[in-house]
């Protein structure tokens, strides 16, 4: 639609100069009067009445259709726009969105969640389990053969047509990098060496120094024929993608869920590379993660810069959460949080309107004009502590809580009613001293942790192992997110392992090959796991007239699982 302009200048001319008449059509001509009357008596404008002046002591206010430079434009602004009127130098501009109309309540519309049935009871197949096979549950046979596949297109791309990885080798290659975790040494060599104090006689055996290292300089996630170069993570999205199926396969069977970032450590050079200076790790790749309150990864998703397609609220935090989402296939069954990254009025009221329960964290100038005091004026005045101020639209409550400074909540299913009780240590009285809390922060508190609670995991024993591609990173990063996937849905179960006793029984089963090839002792056979002794793989049992039984190996194939 066309739109109109007002321009005010002191040359009529200079006006009539500028404006094609036969592409811009003049509706009105408005002269001014100066504010000096004495400039002009009334009898000059009679003899000059059919006569414009030149110069005009006023202001010249034109109004005009500027059809023309608005197609040519192909936009409208809408900050420019105005009503066709008669001559009003002041005119108010539209708003581009109605007003929120807050009031001193706390009314909140009903939601009640519906209940999600405990996973022992929907997978109950699952409880039988080993540790080594839940973790191969998420890294599958997609993933696997992917991984190899890659790998060996790779090599033949590079001119190594002598190259072949199969897939137990990569299993064993898998193995090394994870044990790496909780048995690191500062050289990667160490571990085929033959001092006594740096050799492993289960990473020697299992695979060779040279083997690795020509199968870590070929590892490929991606071919890169059909590759996207408009995707910073185009070499390492199918990977991804596999994963992430993989984490979602139970479904999102935890209620309580938390969107966060997390980051990678990364020193290299690479485009998508962050650096945050408030944060532990300060170098490295940004991943959005979608996690429960206990820890367990739902969705992993890489930050390689500010996004395109924008959801309709027009922020990147927005279009984040929306994507973690999508995996949430019952909205209703779930609820949500997030910080004040994330957090603003749009944002959960189009959460609210897909059925999503949410609460959040929030900074001041994101609010919509709720009626809350301001930090600064909570800080200056003395507010005593626990103190709550809080508002609703109906809709959406927000409150703020005077700790040791104000904190600013929004929720679009909690209120602040009832409250709990929280123990703070009072400097004054020089004791501890017990406030009140409102219900959506202690709610906040108690379902924001699961991103950093899992990245805790994560960083316990991630693999020290590293390689001089950039995504090399991100690929050990994966395989450490199926480790914690496993171990975290072992507790889910009722499985009793710590994280460290369930990652060695892992490593130990990926280089079991080494097991198969040592030969019987005089005292009698060798221990084998429980895994290795009954998987019919690899070796073979006869027995013999004396005590000891043999172990005759047979090919050193693996099934694929």
């Amino acid at each position: 639609m066309p739109y109109h302009r007002t321009r005010k200048l002191f040359n009529l001319e200079a006006v009539l100069d500028e404006i094609d008449n036969d592409v811009i059509d003049i509706n009105n001509v408005v002269i001014v009067p100066p504010n000096n009357l004495g400039n002009l008596s009334d009898e000059d404008e009679d003899e000059n009445a059919d006569v414009m002046p030149a110069d005009v002591p006023g202001e010249l206010e034109v109004e005009y259709n500027d059809s023309a430079s608005e197609s040519s434009s192909g936009s409208n602004n809408s900050d420019d726009e105005t009503e066709v009127t008669p001559p009003v130098t002041k005119r108010a501009k539209k708003s581009k969105s109605a007003p929120v109309r807050w009031n001193n309540s706390e009314d909140i519309l009903a939601d009640t969640r519906d209940s999600i049935d405990p996973l022992e009871e929907t997978h109950a197949e699952l409880c039988d389990k080993t540790p080594y096979e839940l973790f191969l549950l998420f890294l599958n046979d997609g993933v696997v053969n992917l991984i190899v596949d890659e790998t060996n297109r790779f090599a033949k791309q590079k001119n190594n047509h002598l190259f072949e990885l199969k897939s137990v080798e990569f299993l064993r290659f898998i193995g090394i990098l994870l044990l790496s975790g909780y048995h690191s040494l500062p050289q990667q060599h160490l571990y085929w060496e033959t001092a006594d104090d740096t050799r492993i006689p289960i990473v020697a055996n299992a695979m060779s120094r040279n083997r690795f290292c020509e199968i870590k300089k070929y590892i490929h996630l991606a071919n890169n024929e059909g590759i996207n170069v408009n995707d910073k993570a185009a070499k390492v999205r199918p990977s991804i993608d596999s994963i992430n199926q993989g984490l979602v396969q139970f479904g999102v069977f935890s209620k309580d869920l938390s969107g966060d970032e997390q980051i990678v450590p990364y020193f290299g050079k690479h485009s998508a590379k962050m650096f945050m200076c408030n944060k532990p790790v300060k170098f490295g790749y940004k991943f959005w993660v979608l996690a429960s309150a206990q820890g367990f990864p739902y969705k992993i998703d890489l930050y390689c810069g500010k996004e395109t397609n924008k959801t309709k609220t027009g922020t990147v935090g927005a279009s984040v959460i929306f994507n973690l989402l999508t995996v949430v296939e019952n909205p209703k069954a779930h609820t949500i949080t997030f910080d004040n990254f994330f957090t603003d009025y749009d944002l959960l009221k189009s959460l609210a309107d897909k059925g999503f329960a949410a609460t959040g964290t929030v900074r001041e100038n994101r609010m919509k004009g709720a009626i809350l005091p301001k930090s600064r004026s909570m800080k200056k005045k003395i507010v005593a502590r626990g103190t709550t101020e809080f508002c609703s639209t109906g809709s959406i409550v927000a409150c703020c809580w005077k700790d040791n400074k104000p904190v600013y909540c929004m929720s679009n299913y909690l209120g602040v009613t009832p409250t709990e009780k929280k123990r703070r240590y009072s400097q004054q009285e020089k004791k501890h001293i017990h406030i009140e809390c409102p219900q959506m922060i202690a709610s906040y508190n108690k379902t924001m942790g699961g991103v950093d609670l899992c990245d805790r995991f994560l960083s316990s024993y991630r693999p020290t192992i590293r390689g001089k591609k950039w995504y090399f990173p991100i690929f050990t990063h994966g395989i450490n997110i199926c480790v914690v996937a496993a171990w975290r849905l072992s507790c889910a179960i009722g499985q009793k392992y710590s994280q460290l006793e369930f990652l060695r029984l892992i490593v130990r089963c990926l280089l079991k090959i080494e097991k198969a090839e040592m030969k019987a002792r005089e005292y009698g056979p060798a221990t084998q796991l429980d895994e290795i002794r009954f998987d019919k793989t690899g070796h073979e049992c006869i027995e013999s007239k004396g005590r000891s039984v043999s172990i005759v190996p047979q090919k050193y194939v693996l099934p694929m699982w």
